[in-house]
């Protein structure tokens, strides 16, 4: 056991030191950040208990790294924000789980259950966020309305070919029971469970023991995933049943001599995944490049199996290419038309979104770190035939996806969660295959700071989704209250000209159009349908008409604006003359 008073001398010391570092702070006008300075400092701590053999100067590092970890509680309790206190939260789990644990045989550590308990923890969180979070923003209403569309006959304005029909198809599910946003978001938070399991079966299938658990936490530690995990969106979805292909394939070609015909599971998981996201194909794509540079030796003495995924997977999509047909005229008219939609101003731009959100906002603490463990294993096992075919099967749908994403389209975090997982695992696998190269106090070392950070950016990711989702719940109030409005309103089929066309459509059962400042404002008013015509601006909201444009459709209605307050924002509707 550590000596007491040295534990308590290396605590009392950094407390106190942390303490007078954010009291300058105050004086000095910094009201965030010292919190955060304590983080590395308590891990620093933690290291250096690691290293250090004789037992009083062990005891004070220690002492160190929970005194660090209290003065960020300090910080936290007179002014600073609910995120230190999560992260400071993080440190001290860190730090008093590996006080109790560093002596103990790695082999006999729960790492099952601290994981099982991990994600537990992460999951009673969300619940709360998903069951109030406000009204749907966007993207979540364009997958609902075409449900409510097939289920009630309203319209359909601000749905469009590239989203997936299989989500809407859910929404019709959900919208059929009576369920309203929150059942709608219960696919999402079923989907970041799924994506930590698909990482955790993975990393299992690939590096066996602790690495599975592990890798599963890591996955879902970063701010980018949680937040979209309270929202019915595609996204973690189709990511997690791409984890599954993943995993299916790495044990018909990574662990077997030859693939065999267990490999047609890939084909409901591979229809599921393209019918939720139809941007899967690319994912799937580079697959099966992984699959081809990586084992054509196997494919070449054994084809069988995947040229029947292949005839196999391409009957499933009859359906979806006669509704392409139907609605395009060609059968691969969707996917190029979804090609067609990615927002960009210049090829590349993706790119530079994603160096740029590389770090906290897109993978919390633990993306960057996963990133340097993979290419350094990469680049170390080089020389290794088995150690290289498992990095670059992780590394080539990866990097492709991020590569051709960035080219093509802007980038959102959204878009890469998949090679974001692919990322953690390497990672972790790498980390497990790097160490054996290590002294003992280094892995020792090590571990002990990733497990810091692990924890820390796990409690600091779901700090920070509470306020993302009550910002949300903010926007879109106005919104909502708006198209509640307009649909009290009218008697007969209605329109409004907006910018928030899936969410005015959605709540207010009426047909939008989009402002076209490109047309006179007559011409503009035309297009949109319904009997009674209205306008909708929200505060500070994007892509509205400003200035002469603004006054041109004024003019054309009736009356001032009614005003319409939320909490936070307001929104003005006019009524257009008939």
């Amino acid at each position: 056991m550590p000596n007491l008073l040295q534990l308590a001398r290396g605590g009392t010391f950094a407390a106190v030191l942390g303490a007078l570092l954010q009291a300058g702070a105050l004086i000095v006008g910094l009201t965030t950040g010292t919190s955060i300075l304590l983080f590395p400092v308590a891990a620093i701590a933690g290291v250096a208990f690691m290293l250090i053999p004789d037992s009083d100067r062990r005891a004070q590092t220690l002492g160190a790294m929970l005194g660090a970890a209290a003065a960020g509680g300090w910080g936290a309790v007179t002014g600073f924000g609910s995120l230190e206190v999560a992260m400071v939260a993080g440190g001290l789990a860190a730090a008093t789980t590996l006080s109790l644990i560093h002596s103990v045989d790695g082999r006999r550590v729960p790492f099952v259950g601290l994981a099982i308990g991990a994600l537990a923890l992460v999951l009673l969180n969300l619940v709360p966020l998903v069951l109030d979070g406000g009204g749907l923003n966007h993207d979540e209403s364009a997958y609902a309305l075409k449900a409510k569309h097939w289920l009630y006959g309203t319209p359909e304005t601000g749905w469009n070919l590239h989203r997936g029909i299989a989500m809407s198809a859910y929404g019709y599910i959900a919208l059929s029971f009576g369920g309203e946003e929150p059942m709608l978001r219960v696919l999402g938070l079923v989907a970041v469970m799924g994506f930590a399991g698909g990482t955790w079966a993975l990393a299992t299938a690939m590096g066996k023991g602790w690495v599975g658990p592990i890798a599963g936490v890591a996955a879902v530690s970063g701010p980018a995933l949680l937040r979209r995990g309270t929202e019915y969106l595609s996204d973690i979805p189709s990511s997690a049943l791409l984890l599954v292909c993943m995993t299916i394939v790495w044990w018909q070609f990574g662990d077997q001599r030859h693939p065999t015909y267990r490999l047609l599971w890939l084909l409901p998981v591979a229809w599921l995944a393209f019918y939720i996201r139809y941007q899967s194909v690319l994912s799937l794509g580079l697959i099966g490049v992984a699959i081809l540079v990586l084992w054509w030796g196997k494919v070449r003495e054994r084809p069988g199996p995947l040229i029947a995924v292949v005839l196999l997977g391409l009957i499933g999509l009859i359906p979806h290419f006669v509704f392409a047909a139907s609605e395009t005229g060609s059968p691969l008219g969707i996917l190029t038309f979804t090609s067609g939609v990615a927002g960009r101003e210049f090829y590349g731009e993706g790119l530079v979104d994603y160096a740029l959100l590389m770090g906290w906002s897109l993978a919390g603490f633990v993306g960057p770190v996963a990133t340097v463990l993979v290419f350094l294993w990469l680049v170390r096992s080089w020389s290794e035939r088995f150690q290289r075919t498992k990095a670059l099967f992780l590394v080539i749908p990866a990097a492709g996806q991020v590569l051709a994403l960035g080219i093509l389209s802007h980038g959102e975090s959204r878009f890469v969660f998949f090679p974001l997982a692919l990322t953690v695992v390497g990672g972790v696998t790498g980390f497990v295959h790097l160490r054996a190269r290590w002294r003992r106090t280094t892995v020792a070392a090590a571990s002990l700071g990733l497990i810091i950070l692990l924890l820390g950016s796990l409690a600091l990711s779901v700090a920070s989704v509470r306020r993302s989702i009550e910002n949300r719940a903010f926007a879109t109030e106005p919104v909502e209250l708006a198209a509640a409005t307009v649909s009290l309103l009218s008697v007969n089929s209605c329109g409004v000209m907006t910018s928030y066309l899936p969410q005015i459509t959605y709540y207010s059962e009426c047909f939008t159009g989009p402002f076209r400042l490109h047309l006179n404002p007559s011409d503009a008013l035309a297009r949109v349908s319904g009997e009674s015509k209205y306008m909708v601006l929200i505060e500070d909201g994007k892509g509205q008409p400003l200035d002469n444009d603004l006054d041109e459709l004024v003019a054309l209605t009736t009356g001032d604006a009614i005003e319409i307050h939320g909490e936070r924002d307001s929104a003005d509707l006019y009524i257009f003359e008939p």
